[in-house]
């Protein structure tokens, strides 16, 4: 079976969705596919498809490349499975994956002849607006951080940087989304 070119649909009702793997599942998985066992692959995907979707989505801001990357992101879960070391948890690595995979591409669109034109969600959700006005590392903080609930170590080793980095973009994201969001005062709306 080819993983990289197999889709799965997940359902909206559907209890893997919601649910959070279980560590010592996922490290099985993780042992299991790097001696190239497809049902792993396959289960370790239906686990985390739409968490890596979710994240990719919100902070590409490009919902066109986002299902890309994903299998791209899986496809490089297959190739570096024998690589894990085991020093942090299989989804702040699964989640590193996808976050160094969404930076590849965003290089490759910086050196196309069409980086100037954005990609934007289709939905105008009010509530995410504001999120979009974030620098991308910010809103992948906010999302590892709020969205896949990660601590401020495993944020670190997901982006590969310091962690004094993801807590100063963290200050500033939030200092950032409280500016956004707060109500007008009333010399503001005059």
């Amino acid at each position: 079976m080819n993983i990289s070119a197999h889709r799965v649909e997940v359902a909206d009702g559907d209890p893997l969705r919601d649910c959070e793997p279980e560590e010592h599942i996922d490290r099985g998985l993780i042992q299991r596919i790097a001696v190239r066992d497809t049902q792993a692959m396959y289960e370790l995907y239906l686990l985390y498809y739409a968490r890596v979707a979710r994240l990719l989505g919100r902070i590409s801001l490009q919902s066109g490349l986002v299902d890309e990357m994903v299998h791209d992101a899986f496809l490089d879960v297959w190739k570096g499975a024998g690589d894990f070391r085991g020093d942090t948890r299989v989804a702040a690595w699964v989640y590193g994956i996808a976050y160094s995979r969404w930076r590849r591409t965003l290089r490759k669109q910086v050196r196309s002849p069409n980086r100037g034109r954005t990609f934007l969600p289709a939905s105008s959700n009010v509530v995410a607006w504001p999120f979009t006005l974030l620098s991308s590392k910010q809103r992948a903080i906010m999302e590892f951080a709020y969205g896949l609930e990660l601590s401020c170590e495993e944020i670190a080793v997901a982006m590969r940087c310091p962690i004094s980095s993801v807590r100063v973009r963290m200050k500033y994201a939030r200092a950032r989304l409280s500016a956004l969001t707060q109500p007008p005062t009333s010399s503001d709306s005059i």
